[in-house]
């Protein structure tokens, strides 16, 4: 055991002396390379930038040597002038809680330091390296310098630092008090090992020409705030293989405005920076790596020359109302009176999971149009903010949709309005309780481009498609892109009238179950050679209708037809085959002629209904019989009608009447 104890001291000894001989040239040659020359007054300096205690100064004659103080020089400014360890670690100690500076007047070795340099609470201190080197020595895994009070740090010549080695790990400076860095080399690379250059819990501002360095980290903060005004953190060596960082975040809050930081890449691409805790917030300064993450808006990182600095200004504004600018569309159309005209400026992107209710499974508003407005899209667009929608597996529980139309309005300007969810369904506009005429521009949805759940749709131009992820993983949806609720299309509480635009899908017939189609009166659709549709003016008129359903044919009409219904005549009739009336319906001629060209001894319409035929407003012209009741079981009623016939008005088979 003995002489275990004797090795280990034996060994001790021989590591130190090798540490010594190593740090020798160093101090040497700092103390050779020394362009200025140490200066008998204090040169004056800004302070730290929005300094948490003010940096304390001290001009000639306030300061006054004590009694164990006497072995000290001081300058003619006040400050202190210490030329080796002992009398700093003097001036430090008989520090009350006055302001004192300390300014280095030679290089200083410190080759036998146990426990830390301690600065206490209450004192206030500043040292000036003066442009000379501080050379220490510490045990493994202690601070060199701790610092409880309040600590300044300043180089007024220039290329003054502090250097500290160690067997292994060490902290040249541990910080729980508050650190202003105005200048000088804070060093804790020498010797290798995981060292740190400052670890701070407490308040640290680093400013001008500061540099801390470390093999492992040059700046670590565990809590307490952090302001890196200016100056350089960085790594040197990394540790044992692994990344070494510039600054490393575990607690507290954090500011870098300006200033130069650097890592050493082993392992990652990310290593000006580690974040593990705490909050940063970087508004300038330069980088190794990329630091987007940390840059909030306004501010923008520059992947080539790793600078961060506020974003170019440009117009925020994203629409307008009687030449008043809105930020938000929101903002816009709230602002807007009825009547109002709002026009975009730009192009918008909503968040698809700004919803009141984000556990909703319906339809969920982005914005909601309840005054009569119109909206100018002037050539912008209106998307869905792709960054802020979950991933495929998770998928969005509500069906987001741009807007909800509750008034009077009307969309015109050519722009666009796109409901791209990537797999989540998602709606352009719902109609509920409003009327929405289109004029132009493109929409898309997911299925659904415009639905109407009650209220009306116009469509006079435009054009109508499946957002681009579901046309390619479902594009028999194309049927929805114009929906309409159909239990409320047959109520007829949801109506849609298309009279132009393209759409990817078909809408001559309703294209749910039910009667009726989306067309407007007079219109038709043809394919175009890319395989949508157009709207175009249909050349063959509407001559009769029952109900809303307008026919093309009076024979179609009267085919449609159910016991009840009323056959109304819009224009004047020609038929060439005989009509056959087979239930109790009323054919209300509005004063039209049906012209008949069947032939002779043929009627024109044979009646075989049970149920009273009613037909009123007529004139029947060119026939050569008028009407054949075909067994006796048929009537007819006839009221200011007019037949014009060669042979018969009215044939009756057997007992018909």
């Amino acid at each position: 055991m003995r002489w275990k104890k004797s090795t280990q001291k034996l060994l001790s000894l021989v590591l130190t002396l090798a540490m010594l001989v190593s740090m020798v040239p160093a101090v040497f040659a700092a103390e050779g390379d020394t362009d200025a020359d140490p200066v008998d007054e204090i040169v004056e300096t800004a302070g730290p930038v929005d300094s948490l205690e003010d940096t304390p100064v001290t001009t000639a004659g306030t300061y006054s040597l004590g009694e164990d103080e006497e072995d000290l020089t001081q300058a003619a400014d006040g400050t202190i002038l210490c030329s080796n360890i002992d009398e700093v670690i003097q001036a430090i100690t008989n520090a009350e809680n006055d302001a004192k500076i300390i300014r280095l007047s030679d290089n200083i070795t410190d080759i036998s330091r146990a426990n830390a340099i301690t600065i206490n609470d209450g004192q206030k201190i500043t040292i000036d390296l003066n442009g000379y080197n501080w050379n220490g020595l510490m045990p493994s895994c202690q601070s060199y310098i701790k610092n409880n009070g309040s600590l300044t740090i300043m180089d007024s010549a220039g290329n003054g630092r502090i250097q500290v080695a160690a067997f292994n790990s060490i902290v040249t400076i541990e910080n729980s008090g508050t650190l202003n860095l105005n200048g000088g080399l804070i060093d804790g690379t020498a010797q290798g090992g995981s060292h740190t250059g400052i670890v701070s819990s407490g308040n640290i501002i680093i400013s001008e020409d500061a540099t801390v360095s470390g093999a492992g980290c040059g700046l670590e903060v565990i809590d307490g705030t952090a302001s890196i005004c200016g100056g350089t953190l960085k790594s040197a060596l990394g540790k044992d293989g692994a990344d070494g960082y510039g600054l490393s975040v575990a607690g507290g809050s954090v500011t870098v405005t300006d200033g130069n930081v650097s890592g050493i890449s082993n392992t990652s691409t990310n290593t000006a920076i580690n974040v593990t805790g705490g909050s940063i917030s970087i508004t300038g300064g330069t980088f190794s790596s990329d630091v987007s993450a940390y840059v909030p808006q306004g501010y923008t990182y520059n992947s080539t020359t790793g600078a961060v600095t506020a974003a170019t200004p440009v117009d925020t504004y994203v629409a307008e109302v009687n030449g008043i600018k809105y930020t938000t569309l929101a903002e816009a159309i709230n602002a807007a009176a009825s009547g109002d005209t709002v026009i975009l400026l730009a192009d918008i992107l909503l968040d698809p999971t700004a919803v009141e209710d984000q556990n909703s499974t319906s339809l969920e508003p982005l914005i909601t149009i309840n005054k009569n407005l119109t909206l100018d899209l002037s050539g912008y667009s209106i998307k869905l903010d792709q960054t802020k929608l979950p991933g495929t597996t998770e998928g969005l529980p509500y069906t987001p949709v741009v807007f909800a139309v509750e008034s009077a309005v009307t969309i015109t300007g050519d722009g666009m309005i796109d409901a791209e969810a990537g797999y989540n369904n998602s709606y352009g506009i719902n109609v509920n309780g409003g009327s929405l005429t289109i004029e132009s521009g493109t929409f898309t949805g997911a299925p659904t481009a415009v639905q109407v759940q009650t209220g009306s749709l116009t469509i006079n131009g435009g054009s109508f498609d499946l957002a681009s992820t579901i046309k390619l993983a479902a594009p028999g949806n194309a049927k929805y892109i114009i929906n309409a609720i159909d239990t409320n299309w047959q109520n007829a509480t949801a109506q849609i009238s298309i009279a132009g635009g393209t759409f990817g899908y078909n809408y001559s017939a309703y294209p749910a179950e039910g009667t009726g189609t989306y067309l407007a009166d007079g219109y038709e659709m043809v394919e175009n050679t890319d395989g949508t549709y157009g709207v175009q003016v249909d050349t063959n008129v509407y001559v009769a209708q029952v109900g809303s359903k307008k026919y093309k044919t009076l024979a179609d009409a009267i085919d449609a037809a159910q016991a009840g219904d009323t056959i109304t005549l819009l224009d004047n009739v020609s038929i060439s085959e005989a009509l056959t009336i087979s239930c109790g319906v009323t054919i209300d001629g509005g004063n039209f002629t049906v012209t008949d060209s069947t032939g002779i001894l043929s009627p024109a319409i044979k009646i075989e209904s049970s149920d009273t035929v009613t037909v009123q407003n007529l004139t029947l012209d060119g026939a050569a019989r008028g009407f054949d009741l075909l067994n006796s079981a048929a009537k007819l009623s006839l009221t200011d009608c007019t037949l014009n016939v060669s042979e018969r008005g009215i044939t009756c088979s057997l007992d018909a009447y």
